[in-house]
């Protein structure tokens, strides 16, 4: 809803701050109109079309970036050069954010796309898990944070890995009391690693085994520094 109330005023420039990038990603293309070209960016995967007006879009942005294959548009600095010619209304969504903001020249051709992106309905969506905005860019950014999964969505979650297990080898339904111990223990997790998390801790023989559940949380969450 905060995605596109922003959309609908023609916010430039957005930040999220999300434990799962992919996740979030995959939800706003669906979110946007499908109108609007939505092209994803990464320093591994370079520039990625996430549908058919983004993939044309980003053909013709390689090309007009001196390649046939807009993977090859790992530079950020040109990259974000080259968002100036993106068509408007036009979705950039870009991963792991915080790393350009070291970058002066990045900082600067972010701020370049504010008036420009702002004057057609573009978008630019900066994404990570925590974003620190450098101060030459604070008052342009609108900063959303995205929410871990409540205890609905952790229940579905747990069901989906649980009961397909459950047919197969023939175990019985979770008690309340056990829905509720797994849910407390999946709490606090982005959806991937919880769904990973509660897949791992199902035994062939027992179903699903609290301990284990428990002990691999604990393991994801020392992983966090603080």
């Amino acid at each position: 809803k905060q995605f596109n109330a922003a959309l609908r005023v023609s916010t430039p420039l957005i930040g999220i701050e999300t434990p799962d990038q992919g996740a979030t990603i995959a939800l706003l293309v669906r979110a946007a109109n499908g109108d609007r070209p939505c092209l994803r960016w990464d320093l591994s995967g370079g520039l990625t079309g996430l549908n058919e007006s983004g993939r044309g879009e980003a053909e013709a942005i390689a090309k007009e970036g001196g390649t046939e294959k807009p993977e090859q548009l790992t530079n950020a600095g040109e990259l974000l050069a080259l968002a100036l010619r993106f068509q408007p209304k036009s979705i950039l969504y870009i991963c792991n954010a915080g790393y350009l903001f070291d970058n002066p020249v990045c900082v600067q051709a972010i701020a370049n796309l504010r008036d420009q992106y702002k004057s057609n309905k573009r978008c630019l969506v900066l994404l990570g898990g925590v974003l620190k905005l450098p101060a030459e860019l604070q008052n342009d950014i609108v900063l959303f944070e995205e929410e871990y999964p409540g205890e609905a969505e952790l229940r579905e979650i747990l069901l989906s890995v649980y009961l397909p297990a459950a047919e197969k080898y023939s175990w019985p339904a979770l008690t309340a009391k056990q829905e509720e111990n797994a849910i407390d223990a999946l709490r606090g997790l982005p959806a991937f690693l919880a769904e990973q998390i509660a897949a791992m801790s199902l035994d062939k023989e027992r179903g699903l085994d609290l301990d284990a559940l428990w002990q691999r949380k604990i393991k994801a969450i020392e992983q966090t520094p603080g």
